[in-house]
């Protein structure tokens, strides 16, 4: 979020002025929620002051965790700010300063006015409480949420008691300011993405979002998407173009500084749409309170405000995970070493008893040719019947007759032969249990903590983990089991039920319990992935909703970041469990393969036709 987009969540935010904050938690180290009652009533505030995720805006859809004992600036916050009300929400200039003018009571009860100055500097960012002078201005820091010494920057410090003063000025050109000669002066010699990273250095405001985005509408080129990115949804006037261009003439330079001021008028006219912008596979790139044009495809909400919401909640989704998804990543990357080991170890010991014939050969040829051979010889040569007469080498235990050393043989070579199977059996044992762990590794990737509890909990019915006391609750009850979620729902164009399994179990109860025999059953071919049911009730299945159930299948699978996805399709009574098979595994037959490209697109519009009262 730059500048220019700060001044339009300042512009949202204008309803809060006059709310009263009822509540303050700091769900992490880096952030804190506001709850604000107000006109329009409670609403939730994030101010995050994250290295990577650094953001402000309302929580619709989440609700943050309050922490059994809050930490210090929490604490200070609640005493200082708590049952205030919000006078005034401003920003510095352009710069990504966010200001909360709180009226409240001090220390000694006195009516008082305290700043909440959320920096959005990157991995610099920060959360600064102060008190105001007489004229509103921020004095004196009461707390950060991260504190610098003097050992951290000898440029500027923030420690409770000391003076806030702003980061220091980078002397960028204002867009007031703003003309195509201070464009031109920037050495450029290919794709716009490249420029877009050196425009924000001179303009005050922008970031390589709005950069990138004014250039695209200035007729700057693209580098072109990357192979097997969706067509589907381009916006309109997107470019394919991935040629390098020329140097930065003054036309263009006229054109960018054009377009960037339009921008901004629009911006403070309230003219244009939120949006995120996506890329060819459906995944966000950026929120922004303009039209995405340059984007492969982009969405567009009330607010940018919710569009913010949107990215972060998505992007939250891919790159955070909690305790225990991590520790049960670990465990099944730990188990999987161990069955990749004994694996190898088990192929060792098939190759080593491949030899059973020859240990067969040897006791026929010892029975056969027992009178040439001289007892206490160590070895022995003796013509091979089977193959032209040929002199086979045979090592002999001295102490032994020939008799003796070929029944010796034999029984070695029924021994290997009958541990050959055992080993097979066990190959095959191993290799099902691997298929069993990637399928369970790819589920917690993407699971909610319930369902990460339930994978816990299976992983140990399934003796991969071992069992843990649950936690016991105040009556000295153990906890009880979290109750199953249901399988996620869609409905096709054509108004057919599609169901997805979220975990190995509900797989099982879908496909052996849930559907009936004529359904569609889909599952992305040689690859961990959920298993999808259509529910045909008896009606023809038209191509239009297969292809929208492979979608599903390929999204809810490892192959969701890939292109032309291989998926089976066969109708359930082909499809069938081995005994003492692991959940979710199953062996299917008469089936035919379809080839799709995973689009989140597809699957949010089929989500809102099974669910129309959720947002789009």
């Amino acid at each position: 979020m730059d500048g220019l987009m700060l001044s339009s969540l300042v512009g949202e935010w204008q309803q809060f002025v006059g709310c009263r904050i009822d509540k303050i938690h700091q769900p992490s180290q880096r952030e804190l929620v506001l709850t604000v009652r107000g006109r329009e009533g409670t609403k939730r505030l994030l101010l995050s002051a994250h290295r990577r995720f650094f953001r402000a805006h309302q929580l619709r859809e989440q609700r943050p965790s309050n922490p059994q004992d809050p930490p210090l600036f929490c604490q200070l916050a609640r005493k200082r700010i708590e049952g205030g009300r919000i006078t005034r929400i401003c920003q510095q200039g352009l710069d990504r300063i966010l200001e909360l003018y709180i009226e409240s009571r001090n220390e000694l009860g006195d009516q008082a006015t305290f700043v909440l100055i959320l920096e959005l500097m990157g991995k610099h960012s920060n959360l600064i409480l102060c008190e105001a002078d007489v004229s509103g201005r921020p004095t004196k820091i009461v707390d950060s949420i991260v504190r610098v010494t003097p050992d951290m920057s000898r440029v500027r410090t923030v420690l409770p008691g000391g003076d806030y003063t702003l980061p220091p000025n980078q002397h960028k050109v204002t867009l007031a300011n703003l003309s195509p000669a201070d464009v031109e002066q920037l050495e450029w010699g290919g794709p716009s993405q490249v420029l877009a990273k050196q425009l924000p250095r001179l303009v005050a405001g922008i970031g390589p979002t709005t950069a990138e985005e004014v250039l695209f509408r200035a007729g700057q080129p693209r580098v072109q998407e990357p192979a097997g990115a969706s067509t589907v949804g381009v916006a309109a006037g997107a470019s394919s173009a991935g040629d390098a261009v020329g140097a930065f003439t003054a036309g263009v330079a006229a054109a960018f500084v054009a377009e960037l001021k339009a921008l901004w008028r629009g911006m403070q006219e309230g003219a244009g749409e939120a949006t995120l912008g996506l890329d060819g596979l459906g995944r966000p790139l950026a929120a922004a309170p303009y039209p995405l044009l340059h984007c492969a495809a982009y969405n567009t909400y009330p607010s940018f405000d919710a569009a913010l919401e949107a990215y972060y909640l998505e992007l939250a989704v891919q790159t955070e995970t909690g305790q225990l998804h991590r520790e049960l990543k670990r465990q099944l990357e730990l188990a999987l070493d161990r069955l990749r080991a004994k694996e190898t170890k088990l192929r060792r010991e098939l190759a080593k008893g491949e030899d059973y014939d020859s240990y067969r050969l040897y006791g026929e040829l010892l029975t056969a040719y027992a009178d040439q051979v001289e007892r206490g010889s160590d070895s022995v040569n003796l013509p091979n019947f089977y193959d032209e007469e040929r002199l086979v080498n045979i090592p002999l235990n001295p102490a032994k007759t020939a008799i003796q050393n070929g029944q010796e043989y034999f029984r070695q070579a029924g021994k290997r032969k009958r541990a050959q199977a055992l080993v097979q059996d066990e190959l095959e044992s191993v290799r099902q249990d691997t298929l069993y762990l990637e399928n369970c590794l790819f589920i917690v990737q993407n699971a909610t903590h319930s369902e990460a509890e339930s994978l816990q909990e299976e992983l140990v019915e399934q003796s991969f983990l071992k069992a843990r006391d649950r936690k016991r609750k105040g009556n000295g009850k153990r906890e009880t089991k979290p109750k199953g979620e249901q399988p996620l729902q869609f409905e096709s164009s054509a108004g057919f039920r599609l169901l997805v399994g979220k975990n190995n179990k509900q797989n099982d109860w879908l496909t052996f319990h849930k559907s009936q025999p004529h359904d569609t059953w889909l599952h992305v071919k040689d690859q961990p992935g959920s298993h999808v049911i259509i529910v045909t009730q008896g009606r023809e299945v038209p191509q239009e909703t297969l292809e929208e159930a492979a979608m599903l299948a390929a999204y809810y699978s490892k192959g969701r970041d890939s292109s032309n996805v291989a998926v089976d399709y066969t109708e359930v009574r082909f499809v069938w469990q081995p005994n003492k098979a692991r959940p979710g595994f199953a062996l299917y037959k008469n089936q035919r393969t379809l080839f799709v490209t995973p689009d989140r697109n597809v699957i949010k519009r089929l989500e809102a036709q099974a669910n129309p009262s959720a947002p789009k």
